[in-house]
């Protein structure tokens, strides 16, 4: 296997506003724990989302050991580098907003009957996978 190049990749304006949308999901995962006078029902979900919100953002660091659909060459490997961290940071957005979504709809007593949930969840996390690898191969 043959050495990737390191770069770093600066962040732009998408990139931070998506950093803080997950950031403000976390801190309002735990607002809401506090709100609901700490029940520990709702402290593992916290936990939860703490941690992905944590290790997503620590392996956005490191893009060159991530499995790429392409072969990384010094000429495309910036574009695939900033490809694969803004699938990562949408879908660590994702389970932010859907473990907190969750937990709303949870506390509220409303439970999850609507036929809505899984497809929206499921249609959240699939479609940005399935535009990332047709993006990655356009550019290959």
């Amino acid at each position: 296997m043959s050495s990737r190049p390191r770069i770093k990749i600066p962040l732009d304006t998408f990139d931070y506003i998506v950093e803080t949308k997950s950031l403000l999901g976390v801190v309002a995962s735990w607002l809401l724990l506090f709100a609901l006078d700490f029940t520990s029902f709702f402290l593992i979900p916290c936990i939860v989302v703490t941690t992905v919100y944590l290790l997503l953002t620590w392996l956005t660091q490191y893009p060159h050991i991530f499995n790429y659909p392409v072969t990384i060459t010094q000429q495309n490997a910036f574009r695939q580098y900033v490809l694969a961290i803004r699938l990562l940071r949408f879908l660590k957005l994702v389970v932010v907003l859907g473990f907190l979504g969750l937990t709303i709809i949870i506390s509220l007593g409303k439970g999850l009957n609507g036929a809505w949930t899984a497809p929206v969840i499921l249609g959240l996390t699939i479609i940005p996978l399935i535009l990332y690898f047709i993006a990655s191969r356009r550019i290959g």
